[in-house]
């Protein structure tokens, strides 16, 4: 009986094994063109976002094998899809010098106002 059991278990274990081999083959052939490789940084930017999106599912599929085979090239590019300067990451316009004359230019009006309306209160107190 348990051969029986055991015999069923591996027949229905033999198809997925063989269809995870076949996928893992394929993944490994995931391959991204050198192209973009060699200027991830500027093609990035360029791209429309199924591009984008195809390019991070190769580089995902890349990454499944063992790092040590990757080359540099590869390990830039997936360090820059996942970390880069782009997307919520990207840096802040700089607009400093606006906001500090804006803010000083406000609390100009806002004391002079200030200044008059006490001005204007006393003066009328006076008379």
């Amino acid at each position: 009986m348990s051969r029986l059991l055991t015999r069923k278990l591996f027949s229905s274990i033999k198809p997925n094994f063989s269809r995870s081999l076949a996928t893992a083959q394929s993944s490994q052939n995931a391959t991204v063109p050198q192209h973009i490789l060699d200027s991830v940084e500027v093609s990035w930017a360029q791209m429309t976002e199924p591009q984008r999106e195809e390019l991070r599912e190769q580089l995902a599929e890349i990454q499944k094998q063992d790092w040590s085979k990757l080359s540099i090239k590869e390990k830039r590019a997936a360090y820059y899809v996942a970390f880069g300067p782009h997307g919520p990451r990207a840096p802040f316009p700089k607009y400093t010098r606006e906001v500090f004359f804006g803010t000083g230019a406000t609390l100009l009006a806002a004391v002079l106002l200030f200044l008059a309306f006490t001005l204007s209160l006393a003066l009328l107190l006076i008379l």
